[in-house]
């Protein structure tokens, strides 16, 4: 059983609280209560070694309701990693036509970075999404878009990018390289895409995402939201997915989704998103001696003597929390 030695905490970072918030029903939700009730992590193993031969301990955590989330966000995002670098841009928030109409999403646009070239190609761009050519596909949404909860409308997405004047998704775009150019990007800082919450229903195929300055607070029905109380996971320009506290205010927020200028490489003046992840991060006792002194998630063990070794690895919150588990190795 995992051993959760949580201190209640509110960590003030930057003006960022990032203690309780209150949902909208008006109850308190405490982010650091809710990782406690749904994390849960791995030492793996048991492990078999050679005397002297160095072998790799393999933890792993998940976050009930937002690591199913996380991981389709990164896969989103190394799709459109891939598509800027063939196009020398990120996508644009929509593709014109001829007629200067709208045709289709984004999402649309990366899908052969999704291994989905197949359904790429039945899409007429030159069609608006609701056009019947392209409206029989909606039905075929790849299952990274999908929503967590498994009875939701298998049309609608269950992510958008970021919407609005200085975003990602700024401005719809004839061109496919029309979107955001590469150049001048802090990526470690800007918003790319999140998971949307229950009030959004928006058609994969169709032109839309989400303003921030519309929808200023995580976990907002009408915004982005994480599944469960309290943590939104945000992708991130580089690729990264931080688990962000819904009580951090409206003015990061914007700050994370809106660039400086159009050749700015200045960094955002606000506190990085690293500083308020509320992802684990681990650190282990390979000698038994209750000292926590080897970082990583992925670590080496090596003994020299032939024997059967416990060592325990410990994950750490961003709010306090702590979670151990153990696990054997046989050094023969």
């Amino acid at each position: 059983m995992i051993q959760n030695q949580r201190r209640l905490a509110c960590a003030l970072l930057f003006g960022i609280c990032v203690g309780a918030t209150t949902l909208a029903s008006g109850q308190s939700c405490d982010p650091g209560e809710a990782l406690e009730h749904t994390v849960q992590i791995s030492a793996g193993g048991p492990y078999v070694a050679k005397a002297g031969s160095p072998i790799t301990l393999r933890g792993e955590y998940i976050v009930a309701g937002q690591t199913e989330n996380s991981d389709r966000l990164k896969i989103i995002g190394r799709a459109l990693q891939a598509y800027a670098q063939d196009h020398g841009s990120y996508p644009p928030a929509a593709l014109l036509n001829r007629k200067g109409q709208p045709t289709v999403s984004w999402r649309v646009l990366i899908l052969p970075y999704l291994g989905e070239k197949d359904l790429y190609e039945r899409f007429d761009l030159t069609k608006p999404w609701d056009d019947p050519v392209n409206l029989r596909l909606l039905r075929e949404m790849p299952a990274v878009y999908l929503r967590s909860d498994p009875f939701a409308d298998r049309t609608e997405t269950g992510f958008a990018g970021v919407e609005g004047v200085g975003s990602l998704f700024q401005n719809a775009s004839a061109q496919l390289n029309g979107g955001r150019k590469l150049s001048g990007i802090s990526a470690t800082e800007r918003i790319a895409a999140g998971p949307v919450g229950a009030a959004v229903h928006l058609p994969w195929t169709a032109p839309g995402d989400i303003d921030i300055k519309n929808a200023p607070r995580l976990g907002s029905p009408h915004g982005f939201s994480g599944e469960g109380c309290a943590i939104t996971p945000l992708l991130f320009l580089d690729g990264t997915v931080y688990l962000v506290p819904d009580s951090v205010g409206a003015g990061p927020l914007i700050a994370w989704t809106h660039f400086l200028g159009p050749n700015s490489m200045n960094r955002c003046p606000c506190a990085p998103p690293s500083s308020v992840d509320a992802g684990l991060h681990a650190t282990w006792d390979l000698g038994k001696n209750g000292t926590f002194n080897t970082q990583g998630w992925d670590v080496t063990f090596r003994a020299l003597q032939p024997g059967t070794y416990t060592v325990t690895l410990q994950a750490s919150d961003h709010f306090g929390g702590e979670y151990k588990r153990s696990t054997t190795v046989y050094v023969r």
